[in-house]
């Protein structure tokens, strides 16, 4: 397992913030996939109001690079689909996108975090969701966070759910 060092991390959150806040537009000149999650996460009643609002009114925005890998099993990509802040919270919210177990083939939200500060995601080698989170500690510069939070999922095919499988605080320094 590879860590970046802190300073790199979090210099890779607030560069990919930017730019993103920079490519900010509304939803005719997303591109397809982000206008399409865009429009189902404004349209699903579990999204959080805030973050709806948001996306309605442009003060967040869907990743346009959105992440696939089949983290169901089901031999099918599921989409990890990441809202941004404009500003320098960065990624705020995760949603995993899945065709699994519907019989009608319908994508879907199967996992939903909502309450993240600069947080990056990533597939693992072993089909979990991994999300890791900086942790400032006192006197941390706000470039360099001295801890990282990770937390893995996988999904269970009996409750048809994402469970966490690991919570770990990693130092960085």
């Amino acid at each position: 397992m590879r860590v970046l060092p802190s300073c790199l991390a979090v210099a890779t959150a607030a560069l990919a913030t930017a730019a993103l806040a920079g490519a900010q537009t509304t939803t005719p000149g997303q591109n397809p996939g982000q206008a399409f999650f865009h429009d189902a996460l404004v349209k699903d009643t579990k999204t959080l109001a805030a973050i709806r609002e948001a996306l309605k009114t442009d003060a967040v925005i869907v990743d346009p690079a959105t992440q696939y890998a089949d983290l169901t099993g089901d031999g099918k990509s599921d989409a990890i689909v990441r809202v941004h802040s404009a500003g320098a919270a960065g990624v705020i919210a995760v949603y995993v996108f899945s065709t699994d177990g519907d019989a009608k083939g319908a994508l879907r939200v199967l996992y939903r975090t909502q309450s993240l500060y600069r947080a990056l995601t990533s597939p693992t080698d072993t089909s979990q969701l991994q999300i890791d989170e900086p942790r400032w500690a006192p006197g941390d510069d706000v470039c360099c966070p001295g801890r990282l939070t990770r937390r893995r999922y996988k999904f269970s095919k009996t409750s048809r759910t994402f469970v966490r499988t690991s919570l770990e605080t990693i130092n960085l320094r």
